[in-house]
């Protein structure tokens, strides 16, 4: 029976290739944009690891000592853990490593892990060649310099030499081993879509990052357990809570108050403190794309009424000579479906095609980003469930409809009259479309519009002659005076040279990805958390940061031993002393997170607000203190130029690599270029709400097209009848498109009121402008008439121009 449905169907739809290739197009294109979105939040966020059953491990996390917070664990308090549990298998650690390799010529920084011994094993990843690590070279600290690298360096560095075991791979100036090559498939554990290049066991810390193996307040591993087969997480969280119990008897000064908790690793995106906010991200982006699928599915529910109208006459005979409603109804299904089914292969077709490009997008970052966006179980899942959710969407009310149709006989098909209505049905599904439709168009004109005046929002530095360079001297072994005297001659040759007229080290840079600093401070007896940063001393010289009041430091200030002293920003002074003047007020600073050991600095500053992290914030309470050493392990040699920015960046690239080639340089590049990667989220937001918003908009336009069309057409022999006794054109156009018309409008009114409430949820994510913009909204509004025209011009000009003796000859 249902084959018998199927064949039909086939037939029908061979007889109309144009509006069922019309169809199937608009599907793929609603469906694949679905698919698309889905395969890269696939890729980054939910697919499991390539590991052996990922359903068996967990993190293990370190609290705050307010018992607040997932972060990592110290290393002994890993070798605690590890050594006290019953319901682990076994545990492993685990954290990122940036490293160079120096070659004759050159050096090349990479990204990769410092694991422990068991990292392989636990995971049950097995090397495409070689080896993992064994318990040796994971025991006696820096005796077996041996490393695993993964397949996308085998292939790049070593020209996938299948040989390439045994060989020498110089990490910060040490000769390592190559022992295994990981399999495709596997980039590590730190963050999903960054790919590590190399691991190299803890044991070998000390070689390529500042030894912190015994440090038990440096809280720099992350943790996974894999839990026997008869254990459970909660039996497992309970062990970890007694260990921790334990450790903060034991260890009060470093562990008071903290508590490991332990959560699947399958629940856990990125962290569990950002877990919302990510998700709160991706359910805009994938309800975005939700929407162009219900305005693709209104359209094409109204095509469907317009074709069950079309084909009345064909569905009342099979009716009067006993077809049963089911039947038709399951008819109009089949054929529906095979449509659907179309376009869903297409959507997941282009799905992955627009995956792969997007993905293939490298951002000028110190990590490689590497995502697998081959269709699995997931995403083919993911789509068929929109293309049934589609189907049912734009099928199953006009298949309601056309079974609800007279039998031939009980009265004249032909005949039906026009009854006079607000708006029927099929103009109803207008009113969804153009809706939605306004509301993309309206937050995709917000988005344009913040970043359009982005580049007119004074940050508080020097965007245009100002570049810098990001090193990590300690690992290549520099002590605190040895990098001291690298920065200063970098910076003297770079103004011999008249590249820069003001040079200076800092730990972060504003409005950089990767500056997160802040420190506690007590000022007036209350401590509070603020943003922080240490410089050099021409540092508000070389970023064109002006001075409010006061002085900046001098190299006096950055001598050892010399008296603490400190810069506020003018918000910070505004906050703390708002009636009375900052400059020789003390502050508090914490030294120690887990204490409360304080030192008092002077303050001898206030600079101007500058935008931090975001050009959307308000001014932040920022203190600035001298850069007593060059020995952090990341610090960025910010330069002001007189000249070109591009050409100073490459100065800064040569003359490290002059100084001392076996110098990894992390980053270099304008602060204007940098301002360019910090908004690119923005960007690709804006970008994305730009291509829903117009995709939603055409999609509306056509539906508009095909309703209106449709009207003409049933009223075709009426409309001209009226033209030819006189009536004039105006009234042939209201009577074409009363109805429409009044869809229309109802669509319009509701997508500018949805458009307002999405603006206000937007305010955030949005600079320079108010969620209410006038210059957005007037924008949105003045576009539509035009679409509106474009598609009614047509329909409505085939109205005008109906001649009646023709239309009764036919």
């Amino acid at each position: 029976m249902i084959l018998s449905h199927l064949r039909y169907a086939v037939r029908l739809l061979r007889l109309q290739p144009g509006s069922s290739a019309a169809i199937v197009i608009t599907l793929a294109l609603a469906i694949g944009a679905n698919a698309t979105l889905f395969t890269l939040i696939n890729a980054a966020l939910l697919a499991p690891l390539p590991v052996s059953e990922p359903d068996r491990l967990v993190n293990v996390y370190s609290s705050r000592p307010d018992g607040t917070g997932f972060g990592g664990l110290s290393y002994p308090d890993y070798r605690d853990l590890r050594d006290g549990t019953q319901a682990f298998e076994d545990v492993l650690g685990y954290s990122g490593l940036m490293a160079t390799i120096t070659d004759a010529d050159r050096s090349e920084v990479i990204f990769g892990e410092i694991v422990t011994a068991n990292y392989f094993s636990l995971l049950g990843v097995v090397p495409l060649l070689g080896r993992g690590f064994n318990p040796a070279e994971g025991g006696t600290p820096d005796a077996h310099p041996v490393a695993v690298i993964s397949h996308r360096m085998w292939t790049r560095r070593f020209n996938a030499d299948r040989s390439v075991i045994g060989r020498a791979l110089p990490l910060n100036g040490r000769v390592f081993t190559v022992i295994g090559v990981a399999p495709e498939r596997f980039a590590g554990l730190l963050f999903r879509g960054i790919s590590a290049d190399a691991w190299v066991p803890t044991a070998m810390m000390g070689a390529v990052r500042t030894d912190q193996l015994t440090n038990r307040d440096e809280r720099w591993m992350f943790v996974k357990g894999r839990l026997t087969r008869d254990a459970s997480v909660d039996q497992a969280a309970a062990e970890a809570q007694v260990i921790a119990a334990r450790l903060q008897t034991q260890y009060p000064s470093t562990n008071q108050g903290r508590t490991l908790r332990v959560l699947p690793t399958s629940s856990v995106l990125v962290n569990p403190e950002g877990d919302r906010a990510v998700l709160a991200a991706t359910a805009a982006v994938m309800g975005a794309a939700g929407l162009v699928l219900v305005v693709a599915c209104a359209n094409l529910a109204g095509v469907m009424l317009a074709r069950g109208l079309a084909r009345k006459r064909e569905i009342s005979i099979r009716l009067a000579i006993g077809a049963r409603r089911r039947d038709v109804i399951v008819q109009w299904l089949a054929e529906s479906a095979i449509l659907a089914g179309l376009g869903g292969a297409g959507g997941l077709a282009a799905g992955r095609l627009m995956a792969a490009a997007l993905a293939s997008w490298r951002p000028d970052l110190p990590v490689p980003v590497s995502l697998n966006t081959s269709a699995d179980s997931r995403v083919t899942l993911f789509t068929f469930g929109v293309t049934v959710t589609a189907l049912l969407l734009f099928s199953f009310v006009p298949a309601l409809r056309a079974s609800r149709l007279p039998a031939a006989g009980s009265m004249t098909v032909a005949a039906t009259r026009h009854r006079r209505r607000f708006f029927g049905l099929r103009d109803g599904v207008l009113v969804p479309q153009l809706a939605i439709a306004v509301m993309l168009v309206g937050a995709a004109g917000l988005l344009v519009r913040s970043l359009a005046r982005a580049d007119r929002l004074p940050p508080g530095f020097d965007l245009d002659n100002t570049a810098f360079v990001a090193l990590n001297l300690s690992m290549n072994g520099y002590d605190a005076e040895r990098s001291r005297r690298f920065y200063d001659e970098l910076a003297r040759q770079l103004k011999d040279g008249g590249i820069a007229t003001a040079a200076a080290v800092t730990s972060r840079l504003p409005l950089d990805l990767y500056g997160n600093q802040s420190m506690t401070v007590s000022v007036e007896g209350g401590r509070t958390p603020v943003q922080a940063a240490r410089v050099g001393h021409e540092y508000f010289d070389a970023l064109g940061i002006p001075l409010v009041r006061g002085r900046a430091f001098t190299r006096e200030d950055e001598r050892s031993g010399a008296d603490p002293v400190v810069i506020v920003s003018a918000a910070a002074a505004r906050r703390f002393w708002p009636d009375a003047e900052a400059i020789g007020r003390t502050i508090q600073i914490a030294t120690d997170e887990a204490s409360d050991r304080q030192l008092p600095a002077r303050v001898v500053g206030v600079a101007a607000d500058v935008k931090v992290q975001s050009l959307a914030e308000a001014p932040q309470s920022f203190i600035y203190q001298p850069l007593a050493s060059g020995h952090q392990s990341l610090l960025r040699m910010v330069v002001r130029t007189p000249g070109s920015p591009q050409r100073a960046v490459a100065a800064l690239r040569d003359t490290v690599r002059a100084m001392d080639p076996a110098v990894g340089v992390f980053e270099a590049r304008t602060m204007s270029e940098n301002f360019g990667v910090m908004i690119y989220p923005y960007r690709l937001a804006a970008g994305l709400g730009g291509a829903f918003g117009v995709l939603a908009l055409l999609l509306a336009a056509v539906g508009l097209y095909g309703v209106l069309g449709c009207g003409v057409n049933e009223r075709l022999r009426e409309l001209a009848i009226r033209l030819a006794l006189g009536a004039p054109p105006r009234a042939i156009v209201r009577a074409a498109g009363a109805e429409t018309g009044r869809a229309v409008a109802a669509g319009l009114l509701l997508g500018m009121a949805m458009a307002l409430v999405t603006g206000s949820l937007m305010a955030d994510v949005l600079f320079g402008i108010s969620p209410f913009d006038a210059v957005a909204m007037f924008g949105t509004a003045a576009v539509l008439p035009a679409v509106i025209a474009g598609a009614s011009a047509a329909p409505i000009r085939r109205a005008l121009r109906a001649q009646p003796a023709e239309l009764f000859r036919q």
